[in-house]
């Protein structure tokens, strides 16, 4: 591979092999030929188990620890002292020797939209590549780096964490030039015991002494604490206050951004919710930083989409849905059935119990009570967690029913809708709840 000459410290292998490897895998599912497998020790599986399988679907290789034992295996074994941390490694001295300009992005909403959008902008201009789907925690985000397969000017990476301390060693592996933190929200506040410590660890994005510039929203919380972290150009945005560095005025159909008080762009919107221009505002702002001219700016923004099962529009039979089934905090939920209640016809919420709120998960499930009633006409719930809703839709008179399990609420759902109605399918990735969209078929 290209970068040999960068890992071979830290991977005792053969340059003959490593010429012969053409990408980088955890999962032996997802092994393809020419991969060379991580037997990583997890929490779930122990990859030391499953070299058959990866040699099966390819691999011709494999990292595995010293200390497992390892009766036979079908190809060459490279014996290191921790695989993960081995990985890790090798993402690090891959970046030294490649030196990429990193834009980093973390946040708990947005942040594979942020990036998603970014990268269309950039390529207006620079050679970039970027994060596969989310794959931003401490195994995923060295694969993207290896696989990445040949230098380009810029690297943008999703950085996802969900325990103290995880988002300093992704910062040691690929330290930003440029990095955005997109909206702080209830999410993983499981992991870190109080929303103070899980934004006090998020911030720190703009801590690194080689971060030249930091995008951040004065919208959400925490956006002091923001902005007065590390030494990095700041520029903030907002949808409320036009005092903000890069404001955007959000029409039905259309927004206007303004740079400095100054009238900068506008533009028809890709999108038919609130939330995400949040996100869009953030990739103008730092395109705009980067000298991405106004045109090529103005010329990518109509080709911007959500990657799936995030706030997409489905028609199927006659009934329309909402599908943003891949994540869920009460912030999202509310931008979901906001959306929802802007739309004609039946407004049915399909929603899921949200997790990992830790000591907000009481305060935020009865939040979502009351939202849900503003905007939707039916309310159909998949989880225990939701129990605390009950009471509140309990004294409307609107039509609700909450279900422990999916293979309860399905035939529920099935006799419950028909042409003409609007579907939002929200709730948490566990719920996957975007399998609705098939499985109501089949009744």
């Amino acid at each position: 591979m290209w970068f040999f000459q960068a890992i071979h410290d830290f991977l005792p292998i053969e340059e003959e092999l490593s010429k012969k490897i053409n990408s980088y895998c955890i999962d032996s599912r997802k092994v393809q030929n020419g991969s060379l497998f991580f037997a990583i020790k997890g929490q779930r599986a122990d990859g030391h188990k499953f070299l058959d399988q990866a040699f099966q679907n390819g691999a011709i290789a494999a990292v595995v620890e010293k200390d497992v034992e390892i009766n036979h295996s079908p190809m060459p074994l490279i014996h290191v002292d921790n695989v993960q941390e081995t990985l890790q490694k090798m993402a690090k001295a891959v970046i030294t020797f490649w030196k990429p300009k990193i834009i980093a992005i973390t946040g708990s909403l947005g942040k594979t939209s942020t990036k998603d959008f970014l990268i269309i902008l950039l390529r207006e201009k620079y050679t970039v590549a970027g994060t596969p789907g989310n794959y931003n925690s401490q195994l995923t985000l060295p694969l993207t780096i290896l696989n990445v397969g040949k230098p380009t000017e810029f690297l943008v990476l999703e950085m996802g964490i969900d325990q103290p301390g995880e988002i300093d060693r992704l910062l040691d592996i690929a330290p930003p030039t440029y990095a955005i933190l997109t909206q702080l929200a209830h999410v993983h506040i499981e992991g870190f015991g109080s929303f103070d410590k899980l934004a006090s660890e998020k911030v720190k994005v703009f801590q690194k002494m080689q971060t030249k510039v930091g995008v951040y929203s004065q919208d959400m919380p925490y956006s002091d604490l923001a902005k007065s972290q590390g030494k990095c150009k700041k520029i903030c945005t907002s949808l409320k206050n036009p005092d903000a560095d890069f404001y955007l005025k959000y029409k039905k159909d259309s927004f206007e951004v303004y740079k400095n008080k100054e009238f900068f762009l506008s533009s028809p919107s890709p999108f038919f919710d609130q939330k995400s221009h949040f996100n869009l505002l953030s990739t103008i702002a730092l395109a705009d930083d980067l000298k991405i001219e106004k045109s090529k700016i103005l010329k990518a923004i109509p080709i911007l989409k959500h990657a799936p099962n995030r706030l997409q529009k489905i028609q199927r039979n006659g009934i329309s849905f909402i599908c943003d089934a891949y994540n869920a905090n009460v912030d999202s939920m509310e931008n979901a059935l906001m959306s929802l209640g802007k739309e004609k016809g039946r407004k049915i919420a399909i929603l899921s119990d949200m997790v990992e709120l830790g000591c907000c998960q009481r305060e935020d499930h009865q939040r979502l009570a009351q939202i849900a009633l503003q905007h939707a006409d039916i309310l159909v719930g998949l989880g225990q967690r939701l129990e605390v809703m009950r009471p509140i839709w309990k004294k409307s008179k609107k039509r609700w029913a909450f279900f422990l399990s999916y293979s309860n609420m399905l035939p529920y759902i099935s006799k419950l809708v028909k042409k003409g109605d609007v579907i939002l399918l929200k709730g948490s990735r566990k719920q996957a709840l975007e399998r609705v969209l098939d499985d109501l078929n089949i009744y």
